[in-house]
């Protein structure tokens, strides 16, 4: 994924960023896997060492109510150009046929491109992996 990045941004002369979605549909608190979520924020840090500035935004989708709690507790601890790239999208029901709550995926996935169970109207799942796309040139 990491080089697909580094040669769109080569090619294009602009700077190409990761878009990271979670969707946290039936989790809870006692599901987490603490390690993973562990290694994950270890990942995330040294990949920001090596290629700062590579996340682009960060969309939790249908979480429960206490992960944006939690969020609202701990935003004022991240820097604002971390925490701005944060954004909490509604459940399934709401995201359906609204416009203004598909928003925020809007900005970076057309429509087209977007999976059905996000409020797309992409029917193709699971979507294929981003090397099985890739082409170079």
């Amino acid at each position: 994924l990491y080089q697909i990045l580094d040669d769109t941004t080569r090619r294009t002369g602009r700077l190409t960023k990761i878009t990271k979605i979670i969707d946290m549909g039936n989790t809870s608190l006692r599901q987490m896997n603490r390690a993973y979520l562990k290694h994950d924020a270890a990942m995330s840090k040294l990949l920001e060492e090596y290629h700062p500035q590579l996340l682009g935004c960060m969309l939790i989708y249908n979480s429960p109510t206490w992960v944006s709690g939690l969020w609202a507790v701990m935003k004022p601890f991240f820097p604002k150009r971390v925490a701005e790239k944060v954004d909490f999208l509604p459940s399934p029901s709401k995201m359906k046929g609204n416009k203004k709550a598909l928003k925020p995926l809007l900005k970076y996935i057309s429509e087209e491109n977007l999976p059905e169970r996000y409020g797309g109207l992409n029917k193709e799942w699971p979507l294929p992996c981003a090397s099985e796309l890739y082409v170079p040139k």
